[in-house]
């Protein structure tokens, strides 16, 4: 319930490795998942253009990693579609 609530407000660091796995090992919905992320992604890539590209290459390693070729699939699509 914990990690949902992390999600819908915003808590997890998307550029820690180690909150990323907490995420992706919850039971929470990839799409949920994907559209927290995505709405953070968008903004961490205008700031960050230089480390945005090497991010969503951890992101979608780990993800494929821990939830498989569709969920990743699945997360890359609804976080960032202009990467696909």
């Amino acid at each position: 319930m914990l990690d949902r609530l992390r999600v819908i407000f915003g808590g997890f660091d998307w550029t820690d490795p180690d909150d990323r796995m907490r995420a992706f090992r919850s039971t929470i919905p990839t799409d949920a998942l994907a559209r927290a992320f995505g709405e953070w992604y968008f903004q961490y890539k205008r700031s960050s253009p230089d480390t945005a590209l090497s991010l969503i290459s951890d992101v979608f390693i780990e993800i494929l990693d821990v939830r498989g070729e569709a969920a990743a699939e699945q997360f890359l699509d609804i976080a960032d579609p202009s990467e696909v």
